[in-house]
């Protein structure tokens, strides 16, 4: 069920319940706490990561999809956002391989997430990160925008508080980019600032 804020009239609306396909019978809490969201939908992640609830803000209207089976390994990271030219797209990461899913309409006429590109970027990260990279095991992926995937490093030693490197990507040239350094604590928010000539 969405239950929406207007701005406007400072006024809280509830929605219809919807039935979601394929919900747990059992237990509270069935979805992942974060959500994601891209030109006009907020998506939410099942815990078995099997499937994603998409919630289209002009319509208010859920759909489910099923997402790809490599998406459950507990060392892959993914995030929700978009391609420069505004399609969807999710972006996973693991150890050092990041890829790109596009939602495609496949022979049998199902609209399904399907691997777009992936690249390892050992190499690369490599020469952006010198032989600080021996300290790191792998990369995830902290959020996406505009065509840019921005990516943290993991600490190979979790006991030390080494701080981990930002990382943009531009997921049209697979160009990597060192951003800063600093102590992960699991919560990333790109934002653009305008700017004025």
């Amino acid at each position: 069920r969405a239950t929406v804020f207007s701005s406007d009239t400072g006024e809280w609306s509830a929605l219809p319940w919807v039935d979601i396909p394929a919900r747990p019978r059992r237990g509270k809490f069935w979805l992942l706490s974060g959500n994601m969201q891209t030109n006009g939908f907020l998506y939410w992640v099942y815990k078995n990561c099997k499937y994603m609830v998409s919630l289209d803000t002009a319509t208010m209207d859920f759909s489910v999809t099923e997402l790809p089976v490599f998406l459950k390994n507990r060392l892959c990271s993914f995030v929700v956002g978009e391609m420069n030219n505004g399609e969807p797209c999710i972006v996973y990461a693991i150890n050092f391989t990041v890829g790109v899913l596009l939602r495609r309409t496949e022979s049998d006429g199902v609209e399904r997430w399907v691997l777009d590109r992936a690249e390892i970027l050992e190499t690369q990260l490599g020469l952006v990160l010198g032989k600080l990279m021996e300290d790191y095991n792998e990369v995830q992926v902290v959020a996406v925008r505009d065509g840019f995937a921005y990516l943290v490093t993991s600490e190979r030693s979790k006991g030390s508080r080494t701080p981990s490197w930002f990382l943009s990507l531009c997921l049209e040239t697979v160009k990597l980019e060192k951003l800063f350094r600093r102590t992960y604590d699991s919560f990333v928010q790109p934002y653009v600032m305008p700017c004025l000539l």
